[in-house]
């Protein structure tokens, strides 16, 4: 879920942000980048895209913000990528919602097995109420289907590297198409909401309160 008085403080930050250059695609990657998930999938991409568009090298650039295990630097330094991603060390929570404000769209990154599928990261939530745009590069799953349910983004499976770079160079060109998430779709995901929710769920387990008397 994500708390209310963290979509407060995002939409104060998107109101104090500059007008966004044309042309140009900055990507946020909020939390833990493991052996699993990694970057790979966008950086293949990436070098495809760069290889046959060399004019767009320059106009996508991404910030991985929290912490990582040091393959992912590893598959930047093996692309020839590193001007174009840059690894900043785990901050306090409002510096991560300035980074998810400041960015053009939000990564969301899962390994492209079936323990991937199964998950849907915490983050998810608060991509959603940010309301800019996803890039899911997840497989099937949960997660997938939250993203195209709510018309938050796009979605491409981590293994379609011709889609992934062909959907990098339309967003570079034209801009992400702007999220579609409404109100009623965050609702439910308030952790107020979530939290009346689990209390039902408690009572009714737990039985009438006359029965601990």
């Amino acid at each position: 879920g994500y708390d209310p008085e963290d979509l407060a403080v995002i939409r104060e930050l998107q109101r104090e942000q500059e007008p966004r250059p044309s042309g140009r695609l900055v990507l946020a990657h909020t939390g833990l980048l493991s052996g699993r998930r990694t970057l790979e999938p966008v950086l293949a991409a990436l070098a495809r895209l760069f290889a046959e568009r060399p004019a767009l090298r320059g106009r996508v650039h991404i910030r991985q913000v929290g912490p990582r295990e040091n393959v992912n630097d590893a598959l930047v330094a093996a692309a020839g990528l590193a001007d174009c991603v840059t690894f900043l060390p785990p901050v306090r929570h409002r510096e991560v919602l300035a980074e998810m404000a400041a960015a053009d769209a939000l990564l969301l990154l899962e390994a492209g097995e079936i323990e991937g599928s199964l998950i849907t990261p915490g983050k998810v939530f608060e991509y959603l109420a940010s309301r800019r745009p996803i890039l899911a590069v997840v497989p099937g799953g949960p997660a997938a289907d939250l993203v195209r349910a709510t018309g938050a983004g796009a979605v491409v499976g981590p293994g379609d590297i011709a889609g992934l770079a062909g959907l990098l160079a339309r967003w570079v060109v034209d801009g992400p198409p702007p999220s579609r998430v409404r109100d009623e779709d965050l609702a439910p995901y308030a952790r107020p909401a979530l939290a009346a929710r689990l209390a039902g769920v408690l009572e009714e387990l737990a039985g009438p309160p006359e029965k601990f008397l």
